[in-house]
Parts: C-alpha cells; sequence; structure tokens
C-alpha cells in the first residue's frame, strides 16, 4: 500500500507566498521608480520582478492591484516611525523640526517611493491620488491641527492653517526631490541642520513676537555629503 503525502501545513505554504509578495513590491517600486508607470508593461515587471506575468497577476489581480500593495507597504512603514507625539510639550519650534525629519527620514529610506510619486503625478495616475488619500493628507491635517491650536491660544498670527502646512511639507519635499530626483550637485546639510533651518523658517513667519529661534547659521553648510537640498 502506497503511502500518503504527508498534509502540508497552511500556514508554511502562505509564508513562501507572502515573502514573494513583499518582494515583488520592494523590486516594483524601483522599476517602476527607473521607467514610468505607463511606461512599463506587466510583462516587463513582470521580468523584472524575476516571475511570470501568470504569477504577477495571481498575487495582485492585476496592475491596480500591485500600486495599491506598493501604497499599503510605504504607509505601513511610515506609520512605523509617524511622530504622532509632536507638540504635546507645547514646544513649536520641536514640533516642526520633528515633522521635517519625519518627512527627510522617509525620503531617505525610500528614495525610490520619491521618484515614483513625481512619475505618478507627471503622468497623471491615480498611484499619488491613492497615496495623498492614505498618507498625505494625514501629515498634512496633523500639521495644519497643531497651527490652528496654536492660532486659537493665541501664540500664532491669524493664518491660513492648511495653507502653510502644504507650504511647510513642501519645502521639506523639495529637499528630497533635489536629492532623489533632481540629484543637485553640491554641499547637502545633515537631515537635523536642514530641518532645524525650515523648522525656524515656518515658525518665524507664524509667532505672534519675535522668534526666539537662531537666525540661518552658515556653518551648517560645511556638513555636506556631496549635494546641495535646493537646486
Amino acid at each position: 500500500m502506497s503511502r500518503r503525502p504527508p498534509s502540508r501545513d497552511p500556514t508554511r505554504a502562505r509564508l513562501p507566498s507572502a515573502e514573494r509578495r513583499a518582494q515583488i513590491v520592494e523590486r516594483s517600486i524601483e522599476v517602476l521608480a527607473e521607467r514610468g508607470l505607463s511606461g512599463t508593461t506587466s510583462a516587463a515587471l513582470a521580468k523584472a520582478c524575476g516571475v511570470s506575468e501568470a504569477l504577477l497577476f495571481r498575487l495582485f489581480g492585476d496592475k491596480e492591484g500591485l500600486y495599491a500593495a506598493i501604497v499599503e507597504r510605504v504607509v505601513e512603514r511610515g506609520e512605523e516611525v509617524f511622530p504622532a507625539d509632536a507638540g504635546a510639550d507645547g514646544d513649536d519650534l520641536a514640533f516642526f523640526r520633528r515633522l521635517a525629519l519625519y518627512v527627510l527620514r522617509r525620503g531617505r529610506e525610500d528614495p525610490a517611493f520619491v521618484r515614483l510619486l513625481l512619475y505618478s503625478a507627471l503622468e497623471g495616475h491615480p498611484l499619488v491620488r491613492r497615496f495623498s488619500e492614505a498618507r498625505g493628507a494625514k501629515v498634512v491635517g496633523f500639521v495644519a491641527d497643531h497651527i490652528r491650536r496654536r492660532v486659537d491660544e493665541g501664540a500664532f498670527r491669524p493664518v491660513d492653517a492648511d495653507l502653510v502646512a502644504r507650504g511647510f511639507l513642501g519645502m521639506v519635499h523639495q529637499v528630497n526631490l533635489s536629492r532623489y530626483v533632481y540629484r543637485v550637485p553640491g554641499p547637502d546639510p545633515d537631515d537635523e541642520v536642514v530641518a532645524g533651518e525650515l523648522a525656524a523658517l515656518v515658525l518665524g513667519g507664524l509667532v505672534n513676537r519675535p522668534a526666539d529661534a537662531p537666525p540661518s547659521r552658515a556653518p551648517a553648510r560645511g556638513r555636506a555629503r556631496g549635494r546641495r537640498p535646493g537646486p
């Protein structure tokens, strides 16, 4: 009598698929960041990921499913390090500095995604909208809520909180674009220095009294990595 093969552990059977799915997501970010979304076919993407097109569709359904998985993964990584307690101590300079550092470090850890977002925006692709709804709007709202609260307390002058929040985060994102998309040559100050300068700049325009933040420090430019943060 022939022996029946041992039953497979369903947990063990799913693990390789989950790992493969995660690997495809990470590799897809790199590939799409190099070629753009409209310029990358499913066949080319599968080949670059080292899998069949059939497996790609089986794991994600279609390219839109893959894009959703990319956004989910990037948002998940961002959630793990988001400074949700920023501003709790009443230190406005520290609040803006921590948020700037968060954006700068996310760019440093996911430079390919910075490029992919720009591609998707230029191509009018829904991936950028997916990310904005899942993460971007939350970060802007977090900063805007802090500004509104401080306006109500009389610490900040009356402003359009949403506009200022987008402007502040836009400055920080511009540094990431200069580093990972434009690759502008020249001095590149440390993240701490960049975050401190931008935090002092926005705070100086918000306070109802002269900001006690120090002025720009020219020596900070000495701590460079070979690029400058602005074009």
